[in-house]
């Protein structure tokens, strides 16, 4: 598959420099490992974003300490139309998120969830809370729960895959 022909995922949240850049390179990473960046291509972007921002120190931080390198070239980008047409999924960090892109682009209603409820978390709370402003260990349990949501979403893209 080429660029053109795969399907796209944008991760979204508010301003576009922690929680959803955090998803993008997890999931960038995972799926690099298991070739099924042959298949899915990944971005992310921001309800709310100023968009050129540099994700925030705190968040690569945390990320480097868990192994997964550098944000290198990723900046903060705005959810524009461009983008959810071109995205076969979109996941949100919050439910606030989901309703924000439903509101602004009502044809991506069938293809935009919340991401831990899209995996399947049982739990009234599927929003991932952000550390904007917290201290490091805000983002680690932040990043943590990115981590674990980003392993259930490959687990649940390698099965649909095989099938």
């Amino acid at each position: 598959m080429n660029e053109k022909t795969k399907k796209n995922i944008l991760f979204v949240c508010t301003g576009n420099i922690c929680r959803s850049q955090m998803a993008e390179k997890i999931f960038s990473e995972m799926i690099e490992n298991i070739n099924l960046n042959k298949i899915w291509s990944v971005e992310s972007a921001g309800t709310n974003a100023f968009v050129g921002d540099r994700p925030l120190s705190q968040a690569e931080y945390v990320l480097r300490e868990k192994g997964y390198g550098e944000f290198i070239g990723q900046t903060s980008k705005l959810v524009t139309e461009n983008l959810v047409a071109k995205s076969e999924i979109i996941l949100t960090m919050t439910e606030t998120h989901r309703e924000a892109i439903i509101r602004a682009y009502p044809e991506s209603e069938l293809k935009t969830f919340v991401l831990k409820d899209y995996v399947g978390y049982d739990t009234v709370d599927v929003n991932i809370r952000d550390p904007f402003g917290m201290d490091k260990k805000d983002y680690e349990e932040c990043a943590d729960e990115v981590e674990n949501a980003i392993k259930k979403l490959v687990d649940k893209l390698r099965e649909n895959n095989m099938s």
